[in-house]
């Protein structure tokens, strides 16, 4: 004969297991977020370059392609050098230059001379496989 209490036990028991494995992995997570933020390799006019060519055309009309080419330029001091100036080719319609602002974050925004068109994206400088 069991008694009525184990009954009780046993799932709170193991509601308690589960949840805990699950706040274990969510901590995981934010600890792994934490560690790129902090550990961002140095950025270099080729490393945003390839970051600001993968970003689709915000042009409209031009079918959101990727572009094919991109060159970037520091015209600030310290450690991110903001702002950067970017000229990027697209494979249908020619180029865009884009004044672009890093955050410490990693995260990038750019935008043209008009501010009519922008591209952003997160987080550029991450070593890779991170």
């Amino acid at each position: 004969m069991t008694r009525p209490g184990i009954k009780l036990i046993l799932p709170i028991l193991l509601i308690g297991i589960v949840a805990t494995a699950v706040a274990v992995v969510a901590r995981e997570s934010d600890t792994q977020f934490v560690y790129r933020q902090q550990n961002l390799t140095q950025l270099t006019p080729a490393v945003l370059a390839r970051f600001v060519a993968s970003a689709p055309d915000p042009r409209p009309g031009r079918g959101r392609h990727r572009g094919v080419r991109a060159v970037c330029s520091p015209t600030g001091v310290g450690e991110l050098r903001n702002p950067w100036s970017c000229a990027v080719s697209y494979p249908v319609g020619g180029s865009v230059r884009y004044r672009v602002m890093i955050a410490p974050t990693g995260q990038v925004h750019g935008v043209n001379a008009d501010g009519s068109l922008v591209v952003y994206g997160c987080c550029v400088g991450f070593r890779p496989g991170q």
